[in-house]
């Protein structure tokens, strides 16, 4: 079972804003809070209101790893957020999920080198659409390590990528495309 839900920013007035910020938890809310660009705040408390919104009955249940990942006690439902721009994205699964939203917008492809192994690169530099297959195979790395429940802790290189699939076996892509004709997502599960 997976459930995607995905808000625009523009649903977020200020007084919206302040409405969602008392309704999360005192931790989230000082954590908003602490932000510096209004931009990010909205993005987090619209992160936060698709938990609400979704998670209302876990919300009490909702703990973290040291990584930050959340995960809801004693139950199998599990969830990842992601945001990017202007959209917020909330998964549910039965099984272990890392979801992952970008934006594409023009980059210098060279950060790809930094981030990739050659074989990698090649592939992305070489495809028809390379910033397209930049951001899949960006948006399949960090899905895979929020999957894990270590997101950015652990370097996007340690995930490896072959012709647009993931090599680990013991993680499956569901789905990664193309939404809103400007943004990629990536869900991946643990098997």
């Amino acid at each position: 079972m997976i459930q995607i839900f995905i808000e625009d920013i523009s649903s977020i007035d200020e007084k919206t804003y302040n409405e969602i910020l008392l309704s999360l938890p005192r931790n989230r809310m000082e954590r908003i809070r602490r932000l510096k660009f209004r931009h990010d705040k909205y993005m987090s408390a619209l992160a936060g209101k698709l938990i609400n919104d979704h998670l209302k009955e876990y919300k009490d249940k909702i703990v973290f790893n040291e990584h930050g990942k959340g995960y809801i006690e004693g139950n199998p439902l599990y969830y990842s957020l992601s945001h990017s721009f202007n959209k917020a994205m909330l998964v549910l699964s039965d099984k272990e999920v890392g979801c992952d939203i970008e934006h594409i917008k023009e980059r210098d492809l060279e950060i790809a080198k930094r981030f990739f192994d050659e074989s990698e690169y090649q592939e992305i530099i070489s495809s028809i659409n390379p910033l397209e297959t930049f951001i899949k195979y960006w948006t399949l790395k960090e899905a895979t390590l929020k999957c894990k429940g270590v997101g950015l802790n652990e370097p996007l290189s340690s995930v490896h990528i072959s012709n647009g699939s993931l090599k680990d076996t013991d993680f499956e892509v569901v789905e990664s495309k193309l939404v809103f004709d400007e943004y990629y997502m990536s869900i991946v599960i643990r098997k």
